[in-house]
């Protein structure tokens, strides 16, 4: 009896089956223009230059899938001028309302 392993098949891409690639909306890239889009600023001095940052997290033991305590960053960004994070950049808990 010969085993049928299906080498090589990789999902969506036989005939017939899976996503058509012809279709209107697939695969479809917007042109964005540079200058159609709204500049973000820093809320504290006003300068558009950020650079990313890490904000880190403690993972209790309890939710962790080690089993061991974690600490993961969650990226954010600063302003490049002043230093101050824009309150849409926060991570969640330190928004203030």
């Amino acid at each position: 009896m010969s085993k049928n392993y299906n080498k090589g098949k990789v999902i969506g891409m036989n005939s017939g089956k899976g996503p058509k690639r012809d279709k209107p909306g697939l695969n479809t890239q917007v042109q964005l223009n540079p200058e159609d889009l709204k500049d973000i600023a820093c809320e504290n001095c006003g300068c558009k230059y950020f650079r990313q940052v890490s904000a880190f997290k403690r993972v209790s033991a309890l939710v962790s899938p080690t089993g061991k305590e974690q600490i993961v960053p969650v990226p954010t960004f600063r302003c490049d001028e002043c230093g101050f994070i824009n309150e849409e950049f926060r991570p969640i808990e330190q928004k203030t309302k």
